[in-house]
């Protein structure tokens, strides 16, 4: 028998657009109070069926807000294979590295507030001898600014092999509980006794006294960058000693909570992901349920939203309604731009794509052992694109080698310029 699948797509134009064409009443009874329902595009709806039909049936949303006040939000698979349960829209997600985009965010308020300074040597709050194990001796040279871009070139416990090892290192359950001291901890013991031998995993990458047989002055002049959880590790824990609240209080406190963004929290704080995880094609899980300890990524990717919140969240940010100075907008998407690991710009907390025939796009990715996420901004339009897919190990519907979940911001925006 033919399995029957299930593919939800509904697109909403905004109520009060709506009420300017038609008038709106005050009558709580009356219909006219919803906004009117239409039809997402079928090529949008192709594309999440086809995604997740790529990656065994999981859970694949995709979200589409466009300048003009279209909303397109789209649902396909399964929330859970083994348990038959559909994915729904409104399920909410891991977002993994997109918190990373919160946080930064946070910190540049209480930059804005003077509370810190980008220029403040981390030594202050960060051992300084964990700070030399981890730079071979450069820990005095660390700066805000360079935790924030990824500058330092130091090492990362969550990636410092290739996903299998990295997975069958912590385990797929989930179980146990870690202090973001013991994650520091754990970045100079693999700093000190390597577990690959590839050279993309000998820490440090680079330092300002040799990288890549180079001489630099300090880690503004090192030319690139290298991807490291820890240093956000490490900008939690700042942001707790110098307002002396929970990094995710604070976060809520400054966007959260301003945003509305009631669908969005933290692993941490009994708020957990509607999709069950996968890692498919890992070995050390292979179709097996994956679950990934919020502790472990703490305040380098711990936090849960949904594609919506996604949605809003980035287009606040890149339109300024977060920052009290539009200096600090146009610092955030100008300024301190590095190229990470010799490819995409990577600024304090967002990335800046450029791609042919698209021009300038801000936004973030995120990965935990269980699913990605994307979350993107169209400078040049005004558009956003978020999604998410509950397999770790995305595989693309066009069969590349090397997938990345931003082919499907390529794809979404596609259809949105054939369709609005």
């Amino acid at each position: 028998m033919k399995k029957e699948k299930r593919i939800l797509r509904y697109a909403f134009t905004a109520f009060f657009l709506a009420c300017l064409s038609t008038g709106c009443s005050d009558d709580s009874d009356s219909k006219s109070s919803t906004p009117p329902e239409v039809v997402a595009p079928t090529a949008l709806v192709d594309l999440a069926e086809s995604v997740s039909a790529a990656n065994g049936d999981r859970a694949v949303i995709l979200h589409v807000s466009t300048a003009g006040g279209t909303i397109w939000d789209v649902v396909a698979g399964k929330a859970d294979v083994q348990g038959d349960v559909d994915a729904r829209l409104g399920d909410k997600v891991e977002i993994g590295s997109i918190s990373k985009v919160f946080l930064a965010v946070t910190v540049l308020r209480l930059v804005e507030q003077g509370i810190l300074g980008l220029d403040d040597p981390v030594s202050q709050w960060i051992d300084v001898a964990q700070l030399d194990a981890l730079t071979d001796g450069n820990g005095q040279l660390v700066r805000l600014r360079h935790l924030l871009n990824h500058a330092l070139g130091m090492g990362d416990y969550l990636n410092f092999a290739d996903d299998n090892t990295v997975l069958e290192f912590y385990g797929i359950t989930g179980e146990r509980s870690y202090t973001p001291e013991e994650l520091i901890q754990q970045t100079i013991e693999i700093t000190n006794n390597p577990v690959s031998q590839d050279p993309l995993y000998q820490f440090p990458i680079f330092t300002p006294q040799d990288a890549e047989g180079n001489s630099y002055p300090d880690y503004d002049a090192i030319p690139f960058s290298w991807y490291s959880n820890t240093g956000y590790v490490m900008l939690g824990m700042i942001v707790q000693m110098v307002t002396g609240e929970p990094y995710e209080d604070m976060i809520r406190q400054e966007i959260i909570d301003p945003l509305g963004l009631d669908d969005t929290g933290f692993g941490t704080r009994s708020m957990q992901s509607d999709l069950t995880g996968y890692a498919l094609g890992l070995e050390v899980s292979g179709e097996q349920p994956v679950v990934m300890s919020p502790t472990l990524s703490w305040s380098a990717g711990q936090m849960i939203s949904t594609t919506t919140d996604l949605g809003r969240f980035i287009s606040a940010a890149i339109n300024g309604e977060l920052f009290e100075d539009p200096a600090t907008l146009s610092l955030w998407k100008e300024q301190y731009y590095k190229p990470l690991s010799k490819a995409i710009p990577y600024g304090l907390g967002i990335m800046r794509w450029e791609f042919d025939g698209v021009g300038t796009v801000f936004g973030h990715d995120g990965q935990v052992f269980s699913a990605v996420a994307l979350m993107a901004y169209e400078a040049g339009t005004g558009n956003v694109y978020t999604a998410a897919v509950n397999n770790s190990q995305y595989v693309s519907v066009d069969g590349d080698d090397a997938p990345s979940i931003w082919e499907l911001f390529l794809k979404m925006r596609q259809i949105a310029l054939e369709n609005e």
